[in-house]
């Protein structure tokens, strides 16, 4: 499977490919073919109706360069769209971590580093709305969105007076650009699944004027805590929580969902900083790395699309140089804010003033936005974000609890089997095992493990499935306790003698009543009806659905906890 283009003259194309003609060719080509000879709107409306299973081995170019000086616009066109089309559903779905829509790979073991995410994300899943409740509040304030192209150093020294009349959007990657000009975002979008993600924030620091908006998959539980709240893109599962709304985004780039944000806050103006998609002849696209000045592009010149680097012409006319998935994301951003403006009548702007987005639809900015815009009114946006928070979605909280257990029990199934053929040391049946057979191909530091022992593969499988074990029985703890708000019901909280939780619990978890539990050693007067003696504990908490545990008692108690069979408790967090 490949994607490459030839000028006049056809390469060695295998026979199962795809052959798109852009203009006559000098003999017919043999194989599957797809010729467009006039150039014309109606070809591009064709070209349109081309399937991705027809990209399925292969997208091959052959553009006549006198068809293409005569028809450039539309053969350009028909070019991006076929490997947009190609990139987004043939050659990313190839990775497991990838969704595979058109099933052109069939059916993926499940991505372990996917499943402990949404695991642990359990108490902001079922508790946080989706995106279209931030859709609601019709914020309707210009929005500025920070992504972390080469262009983006560029915008340092007027961040500061565009955050005073725009709401501020970034990515993880491009925070510590906010933070360290002296602006804090008001929005952070979470696309990427992956857990060094959350290595971009600062450690330790509080955001409470930021918002995330994430995907259901995405690492956040490790962060959420510093943000102000959590809107979520999607359903995490549509059979638990129907609701049906999705915010528009894309798995090719954190620029589409930015872009997706910019309609569900109904912002009027969109300026968009960083997203050039290309870069200069020194390789470097992240970074603050000198900008090295491009040529420009020879005119007429067709562009050599490819899997690797190729040049394509950027909004000054230079050669820049970009790759395929950067080339598919300029073009399916131009397909977002082509409805984007239909449906709202959004203005958008490439503020940086670089890269390859269409100007067209991202015009180079032509005034001072900082000084003509009026001030944003952050008080009253807060108000309407914090009442936006406050209307969790309805989960059907039984259905999910059926669904936890039975995924635990498959778990369960697989360690069961691979730590017999750990222990009757049968490294290459286990080798065979979808879960193991799948692992560098996970995404994140899996990608590494290609070159392991099929031993040390086996023993990472189990340590990985033990990890989505664990977040299992913590997600259906937080099922258990989601139950139990929704009937009223009196939590035990394990707290030790001088913690009063009750207040703490009404506060994290309004809906909840506390019933405080101190361990009782035996070394005081008798217990009153909150103690319980220490010998009885274990057989108090088998007897308990879920209870919950103050950080303090949690560490206090930490040995006991863990030699606990259920895990049927939570850290009151």
């Amino acid at each position: 499977m490949h994607i490459q283009t030839y000028i006049d003259q056809p390469g060695s194309i295998p026979p199962e490919a795809l052959l798109v003609c852009l203009g006559a060719p000098a003999a017919k080509p043999a194989g599957r073919v797809l010729l467009f000879t006039n150039l014309a709107e109606k070809d591009l409306l064709r070209a349109q109706t081309v399937r991705p299973e027809e990209l399925k081995d292969g997208l091959h170019f052959l553009i006549s360069r006198e068809a293409y000086r005569e028809n450039k616009v539309v053969a350009d066109r028909i070019q991006r769209h076929l490997a947009w089309l190609f990139c987004k559903f043939v050659h990313y779905p190839r990775n497991a971590n990838i969704p595979d829509p058109c099933g052109l790979y069939g059916p993926k073991p499940p991505n372990i580093l996917n499943e402990i995410n949404r695991c642990r994300n359990a108490p902001l899943l079922l508790r946080s709305p989706l995106t279209d409740a931030l859709a609601r509040a019709r914020i309707r304030q210009p929005l500025l969105l920070v992504l972390p192209g080469p262009s983006l150093r560029g915008l340092a020294p007027r961040l500061k007076a565009l955050s005073r009349v725009c709401l501020v959007a970034c990515i993880a990657r491009t925070m510590d650009f906010c933070l360290g000009n002296g602006v804090e975002p008001d929005f952070l979008v979470q696309l990427d699944t992956g857990w060094w993600q959350t290595l971009f924030l600062p450690p330790e620091r509080t955001l409470p004027g930021c918002t995330l908006v994430a995907l259901s998959l995405a690492p956040v539980h490790a962060v959420a805590e510093r943000f102000r709240g959590v809107f979520f893109m999607d359903s995490f599962d549509r059979e638990v929580l129907p609701n049906p709304s999705r915010l528009r985004e894309s798995w090719l780039s954190s620029l589409l969902p930015c872009l997706g944000l910019a309609e569900a806050l109904a912002a009027p103006l969109v300026l968009v900083a960083g997203a050039d998609l290309s870069f200069g002849p020194n390789g470097q696209y992240h970074g603050d790395g000198p900008a090295a000045p491009l040529p420009a592009y020879p005119p007429d010149s067709p562009i050599l699309v490819g899997l690797n680097d190729f040049t394509v012409p950027d909004v000054h006319g230079r050669a820049a140089t970009t790759r395929l998935p950067y080339f598919a994301s300029a073009h399916e951003a131009t397909l977002f804010a082509r409805e984007i403006s239909r449906g709202n009548g959004a203005r958008f702007c490439n503020i940086t003033g670089e890269g390859i987005l269409d100007p067209t639809f991202f015009p180079l900015p032509e005034e001072d936005f900082s000084a003509t815009l009026p001030a944003v009114d952050r008080a009253a946006v807060l108000a309407k974000v914090d009442a936006a928070l406050s209307s969790p979605e309805s989960v059907h909280l039984l259905k999910h609890k059926m669904k936890l257990l039975r995924d635990l029990e498959m778990v369960r199934d697989n360690l069961d089997f691979l730590n017999f053929c750990r222990w009757r040391k049968q490294d290459a049946e286990a080798a065979a095992h979808p879960m193991v057979r799948a692992l560098h191909a996970q995404g994140d530091y899996l990608a590494q493990t290609a070159g392991l022992s099929e031993g040390e593969r086996l023993e990472l499988a189990v340590e990985l499935l033990e990890q989505w074990r664990l977040s299992l029985l913590q997600a259906r703890n937080v099922c258990q306790l989601e139950q139990e708000r929704a009937r009223g019901g009196l939590v035990p909280v394990l707290c030790l003698e001088d913690e009063n939780p009750i207040e703490d619990l009404e506060r994290r978890h309004p809906g909840l009543r506390a019933r405080p539990v101190r361990i009782w050693r035996e070394t005081a007067p008798a217990p009153d009806a909150d103690r319980l003696p220490y010998r009885q504990f274990a057989a108090w908490s088998r007897e308990r659905k879920v209870f919950l545990v103050t950080p303090r008692a949690e560490r206090h108690f930490q040995m006991l906890l863990d030699c606990l069979p259920g895990k049927n408790w939570l850290v009151l967090r």
